[in-house]
């Protein structure tokens, strides 16, 4: 998961299953790695919200480790390998990561690498954030990064993750990354020609509009809307923060039926 190896575990003093997620033992391991991996755990303790991972306990003997829930089910990722969601599984599941979101901004952290494979839902059905091993905390002293580097997984970056002159890394960070999913999950793959990654950042940062009604004329023009805005190439021209975009999408009647019927065939 993220950075480091994942285990499962047996709390033996509680009677609990837990995950321990262990930095492995590497000589050659950075000290920037160490950093990350323990500001994950500051990050995810520090949150202590339903929607997240919690934190039991910490420690670096013998190795590197963090002592947390242990959540079973499926991430988002695995989901859309499956099949492709119908809008109002898709839009149910937007909401619960834009509060969320709303929560982490707050907290005043940016995810700045929110992607499917982080959007876990258990088997309860409930949706939680994963992963914020290069989240950005607002009011952090010490730069865990060389200035200028980019972090985070490209296709799901935002054009001023690659350019500074579009706007500074911030919550409408996320919303971007947010608003791509959407798109994703309704029609399958991401809106960028995926021939080199090179290409791809170039799209990012030249920014195009992702209209879902393209490729699938039937979606609720509302929805659309969400998407066109929320993946606007300039940060003030998207939601300006989470809970906006959150009322957005519980505005939307997902009684039409066209939220009920997922495209047919599987996300490729």
């Amino acid at each position: 998961g993220g950075m480091g190896v994942v285990y499962r575990a047996i709390d033996t003093e509680l009677d609990r299953e837990v995950a321990i997620k262990v930095l492995p033992d590497d000589a050659n391991l950075a000290k920037h790695h160490v950093e990350r991996f323990l500001r994950e755990a500051e990050i995810m303790a520090r949150l202590n919200i339903p929607e997240t991972v919690h934190i039991f306990d910490i420690g670096n003997q013998p190795v590197n480790y963090i002592v947390m829930d242990l959540i079973k089910g499926h991430d988002l990722e695995q989901l859309l390998q499956e099949r492709l969601l119908s809008p109002a599984e898709m839009v149910r599941i937007a909401i619960t990561v834009a509060k969320a979101l709303y929560k982490v901004h707050q907290a005043g952290i940016v995810h700045r690498d929110l992607k499917p494979s982080n959007i876990f839902i258990d088997q309860k059905g409930r949706v939680r954030l994963l992963d914020f091993g290069i989240s950005k905390l607002v009011d952090a002293p010490v730069m865990l990064t060389m200035p200028g580097s980019t972090l985070g997984t490209p296709i799901y970056m935002a054009p001023e993750q690659f350019d500074l002159s579009i706007g500074e890394v911030s919550a409408r960070t996320d919303i971007y990354a947010l608003g791509l999913i959407i798109y994703e999950a309704l029609v399958g793959r991401v809106p960028f020609r995926e021939d080199g990654i090179m290409n791809v950042i170039k799209e990012i940062v030249m920014g195009s509009p992702m209209s879902l009604r393209k490729v699938r004329p039937q979606v609720d023009p509302q929805l659309d809307k969400i998407v066109l805005k929320a993946t606007s190439r300039k940060p003030e021209q998207r939601f300006q923060n989470a809970l906006e975009m959150t009322e957005a999408l519980e505005r939307l009647d997902l009684s039409l039926p066209d939220y009920s019927v997922a495209k047919e065939g599987h996300a490729e």
